[in-house]
């Protein structure tokens, strides 16, 4: 155990090296005048960016070029690796540095894309279990980037059309409608629990431009497949709202004022199921 959490740490530290060094070759300035993402603290857990950059400097992986600015030595460009910047620019929450290389090294030969998508498929199921809903949106949403990156366009609309799936579902008011129908809330915060249809931007861009993978079978195998509690729109909707996407005729406000019905109507199955409490 020992030594498993000891190659953990020797993973974690070489992919915020990594991380880091490339940030720095990318965006040359001197050690005072260095400027780095808040970002950096949350997702590198680095406190003290410029301590670290100092760190860098002291062992070798930076130096001042003749402008005075801080470049990366051959040292410092070997030790940015391509799969912790994927990795990072994926910024998927689900998959550890450890995960990654050891999927890598079960692999062998197979590329960044194909050892993540397997991590990734790995844990669909395991968030599904779990109801981490929103989990498994972001993982259908990671994997259709995937797909789209290696140029599999009728993979990438699949779960691109998934990722929709999850958020026009009405989840996100799940809860909300039950404490109603159990008399812990009021009709009216079931109601305020709607805040729009939300189409995400990356998957509105994804099913435009790969309009033409688009099969509206991909609809009858999404609703088979991902069997969910609460589905706000209907099967024809869906397909219609995913057309609509496709082919450059989606209409924000005519959609909104649709989920605005369906979530009405789904209101109005609580109103039913309450009186018979």
């Amino acid at each position: 155990m020992m030594q498993r959490n000891e190659n953990k740490a020797k993973d974690w530290s070489a992919y915020v090296r990594s991380v880091f060094l490339r940030y720095v070759g990318e965006h040359p300035a001197s050690a005072q005048n260095a400027y780095f993402p808040p970002f950096f603290q949350r997702e590198l857990d680095l406190s003290d960016c410029y301590s670290y950059l100092r760190r860098m400097q002291r062992q070798g992986y930076l130096k001042k070029d003749e402008t005075g600015c801080l470049a990366l030595t051959e040292k410092g460009a070997a030790a940015v690796k391509e799969d912790h910047i994927r990795l990072f620019d994926l910024a998927d929450p689900y998959v550890s540095v450890s995960e990654l290389l050891a999927e890598r090294e079960k692999h062998g030969e197979d590329t960044f894309d194909q050892t993540m998508l397997a991590l990734l498929l790995k844990k669909l199921p395991r968030m599904k279990e779990q109801d981490n809903f929103t989990a498994v949106k972001n993982l259908h949403l990671d994997v259709a980037r995937l797909y789209d990156e290696m140029g599999e366009n009728e993979r990438a609309v699949y779960h691109y059309l998934t990722a929709l799936y999850y958020d026009v579902s009405g989840l996100s008011c799940y809860d909300k409608l039950v404490q109603y129908v159990h008399g812990k809330c009021k009709r009216s915060d079931a109601k305020e629990a709607f805040r729009g249809l939300v189409v995400c931007p990356e998957v509105m861009g994804g099913l435009r431009r790969l309009h033409d993978a688009y099969d509206p079978h991909m609809v009858e195998e999404i609703f088979s497949r991902e069997r969910l509690s609460i589905t706000m729109l209907t099967r024809q909707s869906f397909t219609e709202l995913a057309t609509a996407l496709c082919d450059g005729t989606y209409d924000y406000n005519a959609w909104q004022a649709r989920g605005e019905e369906a979530y009405g109507k789904m209101l109005e199955q609580a109103d039913r199921l309450r009186k018979e409490k």
